[in-house]
């Protein structure tokens, strides 16, 4: 059997990762300084399954923008263990 994660999922486990699902405004930040206009709205709908009505595909550049994020997290944890 395949499984395949779906992006939203994908999307909605990094959001827990970086401790960012109960501040989705620091998310709308990172968007911002990444040059994306996103909502909270939006935000929610993009951590939303398939068989929800609300809900919509994340787009690339979310992924993109929370992936660097953790990394440039994680480069700046490692400069403060070393």
């Amino acid at each position: 059997m395949l499984f395949i994660m779906q992006a939203n999922k994908i999307f909605n486990n990094l959001l827990h990762l970086a401790g960012l699902v109960e501040t989705l405004d620091v998310v709308v930040e990172l968007m911002k300084k990444s040059g994306y206009e996103v909502s909270i709205s939006q935000i929610r709908d993009w951590r939303r399954s398939k068989n929800s009505k609300n809900y919509r595909a994340v787009p690339d550049y979310a992924l993109e923008v929370l992936f660097n994020y953790l990394f440039d997290l994680k480069k700046s944890n490692v400069k403060n263990v070393l």
